[in-house]
């Protein structure tokens, strides 16, 4: 992605939090529907069977255009999934956040934030948590 991750939000679950950098540039419209809803807290999975990613079968209720559309995430980062025609009212795609090796992916997401360096480590005890305790909630923030 581009130089444009000045913008940052804190994923939190319990005592450990990360900070995600998000794609401005990239993807404007996402990044603007998602920082509107902020805060926010979203219960995730650790979703095993597709990778090592944190997943959300149903995100947050945004209302965006397909940005930097992808099928195939790096490691850290953040993705919306969006429908591939106009979008009905009220979609609600899924969400994840990549922290290890993505095995099978789903239909095309918008990628719009990467969690930045330093914080994997963090990030994959989000996910073993995740894994050992079962669906937990998530908050997001934006950083000031």
């Amino acid at each position: 992605m581009g130089d444009s991750l000045l913008v940052q939000v804190s994923i939190r679950l319990g005592d450990l939090a990360v900070k995600a950098a998000l794609y401005e540039l990239e993807t404007p419209v996402t990044v603007n529907a998602f920082l509107g809803m902020l805060p926010l807290g979203l219960s995730f999975f650790q979703s095993r069977d597709s990778g090592t990613e944190l997943l959300r079968d149903e995100g947050p209720s945004l209302r965006v255009p397909q940005e930097d559309l992808s099928v195939h995430r790096s490691l850290e980062e953040m993705a919306v999934e969006v429908p591939i025609s106009r979008f009905p009212k009220g979609f609600k795609g899924a969400m994840s956040i990549i922290y290890g090796s993505q095995a099978s992916p789903r239909q095309c997401m918008n990628v719009f934030a990467r969690v930045v360096d330093g914080d994997l480590g963090t990030l994959e005890a989000m996910g073993v948590l995740v894994w050992q305790r079962g669906v937990q909630e998530l908050e997001f923030f934006k950083e000031v």
